[in-house]
């Protein structure tokens, strides 16, 4: 976006909608659940901030890893969501 100002706010509006999405969807665990799997919780930790790892797929490989385990999880209708 530094290199080319003008696709800025179409950029911003595409993450802003995709976290918008995001934070839509359910996955079935709460706030010491998903602390016990070592994930941020929205409602205290934030989540713009996170952007980056997002992107770097960081947040997604934390996902599967905690869920290394279980097939179930692993083809969770949410992994498809957040991966498109």
């Amino acid at each position: 976006m530094r290199e080319n100002p003008i696709v800025a706010v179409s950029v911003m509006r595409g993450i802003g909608n995709g976290l918008g999405r995001m934070h839509l969807a359910t996955v079935g665990i709460d706030k010491d659940e998903a602390l016990k799997y070592d994930l941020r919780w929205y409602e205290e930790d934030g989540g713009c901030c996170d952007v980056q790892n997002q992107i770097d797929g960081k947040v997604l490989a934390k996902i599967m890893r905690n869920n290394s385990e279980s097939d179930d999880a692993q083809n969770h209708e949410f992994i498809q969501f957040y991966e498109r």
